[in-house]
Formats: structure tokens, C-alpha cells, sequence
């Protein structure tokens, strides 16, 4: 397919899906911010509770390549429209189980949700790749990775909010009326491109072996599995370390670590540009970047004695972990033929989430077992490991794009 121009057209497009990712995240984080109000309401203990935000992580560990594939042979701008469409009817679903109460009902409703919101996720960055010129790709690209981390700011802050004035149940249903608002402008403004892939060849099963056959795609997903424990490492366990290590209240430490998610929207939404401007369209600089400069400030958050300088390797660690997770998808489309390149996205994203679902997991068990000292080291281990990957990270081939 002969690519776009970047216009003021595209960049519309672009909008539009960030809106309908960002709401879509939103959903997807929301039962954190009110778990206490979740447990008095349905009546169950802590380890229930945090199953209904790990649903949706497990599920789409498993749905990211089957999602890929479908994205791969169909039309992405009607499968965003149909996704949407699919997911507003599970918000309902579940708007109705919590309000009756109903456990399962509700965590049966987010599970749901989950491939439709993988192929949000997925075709938006399908598609917005598909409209720029390779030159372009990764800055546009980067822009739309930002949405996730907008989208669990919002949730977090928003779903209190809504709880205490609309009621708990309300948080599963306030962000159907953004995902649907951004879908249907994100219809209009699309309607003059062509987003269905163009003159690519659907692919076949051959080539799907091909691709997860090759050194660079499972460089880049082991990569952005990597990135994302860092990132939820961090997320899940330093509030509780700056409580009992440095007495910082708990409430302050979640603030102090929402800023993490929080400075991702920069991070992930300029990766892309700073590699395409200050590197030359390289990847593997800003690969490097992400963890060379991460694993000292994760390592400094471990040995501060201070809030203020737990504060400055917070906003390090987070800029940079998330720089990365910016930028991998975009890898992943570069090194995948053009049929197969939502099936790239799909499988990085998979791994990616798996990262963050083992990692906290991990390090509870370290804490459990040896202390904060094991946890941080495995959390620097990673990183260590990162550095090693991105060092013979691979390297876009523009003019074959």
C-alpha cells in the first residue's frame, strides 16, 4: 500500500484512536483504585478482589497472537468499529454484575473484555503505522503507546471519583461513553484512507510460522517483557517499600509512584521522535537508553535514605523504562513482512504483559522469602538483562518499508 502523507488528516486519526485507548485503559485499571469499597461490597477478601484487574492482564497474555492474526486478514477499520462495539456491551455486562453483586458474573464480563480491548490496542497501532511513511512511523506510533499509560492515570484518579458520587458499580460503565464518542470520530475521519492493508498478500500460516522463527521478533518482545517488569515491579511494590523502609505514609508513596505510570504519556508518546530526530530513525540507542539509565535509578530507590531523592529516581526510572515501551512496537512492525505485522504487535504486547504479570509476583515471593535487597536485585537483574538484549537490538530496514 503506498503510504500517506503526514497530514493534518492522519494525525486527526491518530487522535481519535488515542481517545478510544486511552478509555479503553481506563476500564482496565479501574477496580485498583477502589479495591477497599470492592471487598465491603461484594464480600470477598483481597486475593478475589485483585482478580478482576489480573483477569484482564492473564487473558490477554493469551489472546495477544490469535488477536494479531485475526488483524492480520481483516479490515482494521471495521474491526475497531465491531471491537468497540462488543466492548461497550461487556462495560454493560459488567455495570449490571457489580450492581447485583454478582462476583463471577463481573469478573466473567471483564475477561471478555480483554480481546476487544487487545484489538483496540493492536489495530490502533496497526493502523496508525499504515498511514505514515516509514520515516514516521515510530514518532506516530509512539504517540498512540502513550494512550495505556494516560488511560491507568485516568482510571486511577477518576474511578474514587466516580465511586463516590455515582456509585461503585458506575466505574465499569463511565468510560463506555469516550470509547464510543472516539470510535465514531475515529469512523468519520478515517473514511478516506484505506486501512485494510492495502495490496499485501493475506498471510497464510507459513508466514506466521516465519515470523515467530525469527532472532529479531523475540529480541524485541523479550525486550518489552523486560521493560514492563521494571515497570511493575515498581508500580506493585515500592509504595509498600517506602512504607516500611523510609516511613513514608502509604498514601503519600502511591502518590510519589503514580507519578511512574504518570511521566509515561511523555516517554512513550516521544520515543518514537527522539529515535527518528536525535538517532537517525535508530532503534537500538533508544533500547539501550531505556535501560542503561534505569537500572542505577531502580538501584537508587533501593538505597536512598530520603523521599526527596526516592522521588528524582522515580521520575528517572519511570522516563526511561517507559522510553522503551514506547518504541518496541514500533520495532516489532518494522521487523514483520507487511501481512503480518498486527500478529508482531500482538505477540510483543503479549510478552510485554506477561512481564508485568509475573514480575510483581516474583517480587513478592523475594520479599516474602529474603527481603527488599533480593527484590531490588532481581528487578536490577532484569535490567542488566535488557541492557544485554538491546545491545544487538535490530535495526529498521526504512527503505524496504
Amino acid at each position: 500500500m503506498r503510504p500517506l502523507p503526514a497530514r493534518s488528516g492522519p494525525w486527526t486519526v491518530v487522535a481519535c484512536l488515542w481517545v478510544v485507548v486511552t478509555a479503553a485503559n481506563a476500564y482496565y485499571i479501574v477496580p485498583s483504585g477502589i479495591l477497599p469499597v470492592v471487598m465491603d461490597e461484594l464480600a470477598i477478601g483481597p486475593t478475589a478482589a485483585s482478580l478482576l484487574v489480573s483477569v484482564m492482564f492473564g487473558t490477554q497474555v493469551v489472546v495477544g497472537v490469535p488477536v494479531g492474526i485475526a488483524l492480520d486478514r481483516l479490515d482494521n477499520r471495521r474491526a475497531i468499529a465491531a471491537a468497540t462495539l462488543v466492548l461497550i456491551a461487556a462495560y454493560a455486562w459488567s455495570w449490571q454484575a457489580a450492581a447485583s453483586g454478582a462476583f463471577w458474573s463481573l469478573l466473567a464480563a471483564r475477561a471478555v473484555a480483554t480481546p476487544m480491548t487487545a484489538a483496540l490496542w493492536t489495530a490502533s497501532i496497526n493502523v496508525t503505522g499504515r498511514q505514515f511513511p516509514p520515516s514516521q512511523q515510530a514518532t506516530a506510533v509512539g504517540v498512540v503507546t502513550s494512550a495505556p499509560a494516560a488511560g491507568f492515570a485516568i482510571g486511577l484518579v477518576t474511578g474514587p471519583l466516580v465511586a463516590s458520587r455515582l456509585g461503585w458499580d458506575a466505574v465499569f460503565a463511565i468510560y463506555a461513553a469516550p470509547v464510543a464518542v472516539g470510535c465514531a470520530a475515529f469512523w468519520v475521519a478515517s473514511h478516506r484512507f484505506d486501512l485494510s492493508g492495502g495490496t499485501a498478500a493475506s498471510p497464510n500460516p507459513a508466514d506466521f510460522k516465519r515470523l515467530l522463527s525469527r532472532r529479531a521478533i523475540w529480541n524485541v518482545a523479550a525486550m518489552a517483557f523486560l521493560g514492563f517488569s521494571l515497570y511493575a515491579f515498581v508500580t506493585s511494590w515500592v509504595p509498600t517499600y517506602l512504607t516500611d523502609q523510609l516511613g513514608v505514609s502509604l498514601a503519600y508513596g502511591g502518590l510519589f509512584v503514580a507519578l511512574f505510570p504518570a511521566i509515561g504519556i511523555v516517554a512513550r508518546g516521544g520515543s518514537g521522535y527522539v529515535s527518528d530526530r536525535f538517532f537517525g530513525h535508530r532503534r537500538r540507542p533508544v533500547a539501550l537508553l531505556s535501560f542503561v539509565v534505569s537500572v542505577p535509578a531502580v538501584a537508587l530507590v533501593a538505597g536512598a535514605n530520603t523521599w526527596l531523592v526516592v522521588l528524582v529516581a522515580l521520575l528517572v526510572s519511570g522516563l526511561f523504562v517507559q522510553l522503551g515501551l514506547g518504541l518496541f512496537y514500533a520495532q516489532a512492525r518494522e521487523i514483520a513482512d507487511t501481512n503480518v505485522v498486527a500478529t508482531a504487535v500482538g505477540f510483543t504486547t503479549s510478552m510485554a504483559v506477561l512481564g508485568g504479570f509475573v514480575a510483581p509476583i516474583v517480587g513478592g515471593f523475594l520479599i516474602e522469602q529474603s527481603g527488599y535487597p533480593a527484590a531490588f536485585g532481581y528487578a536490577i537483574g532484569v535490567g542488566v538483562v535488557g541492557i544485554a538484549l538491546a545491545w544487538v537490538a535490530p535495526e529498521p530496514e526504512l527503505s524496504a518499508r
